[in-house]
């Protein structure tokens, strides 16, 4: 990715950066989904502040968890600790591009070849989709999953899930579905 310094740039995401363990906390859990320190935006308060800035509700619109800005890539996070809805997800998707847009000044072609993004979730709390050709669901089978997984491993490529490979490369340069402990192992790279 291109190098980015915009952190500094936009006074409304430097006044609401705190950790990922903070931004990943679910309070109906009484947990986070990571232990990690790293800085990030708490995009949710940014959708706020940016609604009120309109005179809007915050009902008007979703966001994603997090955005996180380093000096060479942005990523916008959500973590989901209980049950994964793609279109929910999509809907924070679409709302966060839209306002983290404005707020930029950027197209969304602009954003979609400078920024990722990482849905990470709770295995435990969503069997993996998984659909036949016909658009059936399969029963969801952790052998099958472990093969899947294993596969992907070996041709080394990544197994995006929830139908979230469909907004790559229209909304994002890449996108990531991390359980828990695959985002924890993943943070060196970010």
């Amino acid at each position: 990715m291109k190098d980015i310094a915009m952190a500094n740039k936009f006074e409304i995401f430097e006044k609401h950066k705190d950790t990922l363990m903070n931004l990943s906390f679910d309070s109906s859990r009484n947990e986070p989904m990571t232990t990690s320190r790293l800085q990030a935006v708490n995009f949710g308060k940014v959708k706020t502040v940016y609604l009120k800035s309109l005179d809007l509700s915050g009902e008007c619109a979703k966001s994603v968890d997090a955005l996180l800005i380093n000096s060479s890539q942005r990523v916008l996070i959500e973590f989901k600790n209980g049950q994964v809805r793609a279109n929910e997800i999509k809907t924070k998707i679409r709302d966060s591009l839209l306002i983290f847009s404005d707020i930029v000044g950027e197209t969304i072609s602009s954003i979609r070849n400078s920024t990722d993004f990482i849905l990470v979730f709770n295995p435990e709390n969503n069997k993996i989709p998984t659909q036949n050709k016909s658009g059936h669901d399969i029963q969801d089978s952790p052998n099958r999953n472990a093969t899947i997984d294993y596969i992907f491993n070996k041709a080394e490529k990544e197994l995006v899930r929830f139908d979230l490979q469909k907004i790559e490369n229209f909304c994002f340069e890449s996108v990531h579905t991390y359980t828990k402990q695959e985002f924890e192992g993943c943070l060196h790279n970010l």
